[in-house]
């Protein structure tokens, strides 16, 4: 026995390791999302103009929006998985 296979067994692996680690429920949901994340960028960057028109600001004070709403999306998105998984409803 080599000192991987005690670590291995006192971690409660046993066996060799599963053929496929992760199942199609865990990446089918992360090649969906990396898959439409440039079809949201395209669709916010096709609509900037209207969005300018409608709120009466220049493109630029558009994209600036635009920019904080994808900042307050990645400041937010870690803390709110945090968040959901220690809430009791989790378990």
């Amino acid at each position: 026995m080599t000192a991987a296979d005690s670590s291995n067994t006192a971690l409660g692996v046993v066996g060799p390791p599963p053929e496929h680690p992760f199942s199609w429920r865990f990446t089918a949901p992360l090649f969906i999302g990396s898959a439409l994340n440039p079809i949201n960028s395209s669709l916010i960057a096709t609509a900037l103009v209207p969005i300018a028109r409608g709120l009466g600001v220049s493109i630029g004070q558009t994209a600036a929006l635009v920019t904080a709403l994808y900042l307050a999306s990645a400041c937010t998105s870690s803390p709110g998985s945090w968040s959901a998984s220690a809430s009791p409803w989790s378990q």
